[in-house]
């Protein structure tokens, strides 16, 4: 398993802007899902991740990214789709929180 050090400053910039990032490639993998189109195929492929043999040797996949922001993966990857298939509003909003 590829074991990714959380790079740090010391005002904690960047560790923030990596969790921004990866918050960014979930939230437009959510989007090209629920808006279909030519990316929808590929951000379904992102969340499932069949293709993957070990989903945590890749940095920048669904899993990975879960682990690293400290989500469940198969929780909120069974949420996106159950929503998704409900036809629900799957909510991209950002939520501040006190740090």
């Amino acid at each position: 398993m590829l074991q990714m050090k959380k790079p740090r400053m010391e005002n904690g910039l960047v560790e923030q802007e990596l969790a921004e990032l990866m918050r960014a490639v979930i939230l437009k993998a959510i989007d090209d899902l629920r808006n279909g189109g030519e990316y929808a195929e590929d951000a379904k492929m992102f969340f499932l991740e069949y293709h993957l043999d070990d989903p945590y040797s890749h940095p920048f996949s669904f899993t990975s990214i879960c682990t690293y922001l400290g989500l469940n993966a198969e929780m909120l990857r069974a949420r996106i789709f159950q929503h998704l298939e409900n036809n629900h509003r799957v909510s991209t909003r950002r939520r501040h929180t006190d740090q």
